[in-house]
């Protein structure tokens, strides 16, 4: 015995709410995220002088297909980022330039390291990753290099 096939209206409409899951999902993770941290996560950052708007960032990014399966939408992979440090500045996530490492299995609700690119003028011009900080725990940070730190939470790049 063969099992009807549903109709197009149907499928459409199981997509469309299945779709709209996703998102109150990911919009529910992302409430849970500005609750935990409340500042921008960013080592020092100056965004609180110059009032930037804060946003939350995925550490491993969803893609442009979205995220059907709905595993990047966790709390432990976001983090609240000013505007500036999330993709408009010279040294971003969304530059390449920035990079968070998460330090335990825990993800972002962890202490993590923040990488950003040293571009190595020898060999051919080569990229490498320094690590400019660490948190001992959530908000309580360790600098490795307080002067280049000491110039991103100044915003001058």
């Amino acid at each position: 015995m063969r099992l009807p096939k549903p109709s197009h209206t149907e499928r459409k409409r199981a997509e469309q709410d299945r779709r709209r899951g996703r998102q109150q999902d990911e919009r529910d993770a992302k409430a849970q995220v500005r609750r935990r941290d409340r500042i921008c996560r960013f080592p020092g950052c100056g965004c609180k002088r110059l009032h930037l708007r804060l946003e939350v960032a995925h550490v491993r990014h969803k893609g442009a297909g979205g995220n059907p399966a709905g595993d990047r939408n966790d709390p432990a992979n976001l983090l609240l980022l000013c505007t500036h440090r999330h993709r408009y500045g010279r040294v971003s996530l969304h530059a390449g330039t920035l990079r968070v490492r998460c330090l335990t299995a825990r993800g972002t609700n962890g202490p993590v390291a923040w990488d950003m690119v040293w571009e190595v003028i020898s060999e051919k011009c080569r990229q490498e990753w320094v690590t400019l900080a660490e948190e001992a725990r959530p908000g309580l940070v360790r600098w490795d290099d307080t002067e280049v730190v000491a110039q991103l939470s100044d915003m001058k790049v």
